[in-house]
């Protein structure tokens, strides 16, 4: 068990915090250092003007994610803001260098305005190979996400929408084949309509037109019927919504 003093203790001691930015060239020397920066910074930039693909030779660009959030649905704490969600966003950047030695910047936003939410991430993308949506309420997260699908020429994925719900599927799935039962024989209920329940739902009825027995439940006791595909899924998320009486047995 992580014990909260323990926990404490780990993120604040020494350096606080988990991460921190580290060189990839020699950079000790005057002549290296002058390398780094001015002048000799100048070739590559000149080198990147005339042709873009080339930032991926001469940057980290190809190897660094941005992973953004405004803290609006942090796990098991729910909508705490930006500062209080960057412990949640330095785990995941760590988690992406341990296993993968992809590079993390976290970025925390203070506005729960969709639209300045998109237009700041379009506006970042020159520096970024990657962007990764985390901890955004549903169902703003979704249209944020689906928006940026659309706008961006880098890949955009939700790890809520794109990682917990895919894991929830797979065990599913797995749990099914050991009763040997198909999908859609299955009666799944799920209980949660954020952006990880909705995910879930859309992982496990798509390509499987026979899916109807499934029903998904959130703070409201609102119920989906098991149409849900990929596309759109902030918008089916409200219109579908089906409120069911408090004293309705389901």
């Amino acid at each position: 068990m992580i014990r909260r003093e323990e926990s404490l203790d780990y993120h604040g001691a020494n350096r606080p915090g988990k991460i921190e930015v580290r060189a990839s060239k020699p950079c000790l020397t005057a002549r290296e250092l002058r390398l780094a920066y001015l002048p000799g910074a100048a070739f590559p930039c000149e080198a990147i003007a005339a042709d873009p693909d080339a930032v991926f030779r001469y940057t980290s660009r190809g190897n660094l994610v941005a992973v953004v959030t405004n803290g609006s649905a942090v796990p098991g704490l729910g909508d705490v803001g930006p500062r209080a969600a960057k412990p949640m966003q330095e785990g995941l950047a760590i988690l992406f260098k341990r296993l993968a030695d992809i590079d993390v910047f976290d970025l925390e936003l203070d506005t729960r305005d969709a639209d300045r939410f998109v237009e700041t991430v379009r506006l970042l993308e020159p520096g970024f190979g990657g962007i990764i949506l985390k901890d955004i309420r549903a169902p703003e997260g979704l249209s944020i996400y689906e928006r940026l699908c659309g706008l961006l020429h880098i890949p955009v994925f939700h790890e809520n929408l794109q990682s917990t719900s895919v894991v929830a599927a797979a065990a599913l799935s797995n749990a099914l084949e050991l009763v040997d039962k198909a999908v859609g024989r299955a009666r799944i209920v799920i209980c949660g309509a954020g952006t990880v329940g909705v995910g879930w739902r859309v992982e496990i009825t798509h390509d499987r037109p026979g899916q109807r027995d499934l029903r998904l439940f959130g703070v409201e006791l609102a119920a989906l019927d098991g149409r849900l595909r990929r596309g759109d899924l902030a918008g089916r998320h409200r219109r579908e919504q089906l409120v069911v009486p408090p004293h309705q047995d389901v």
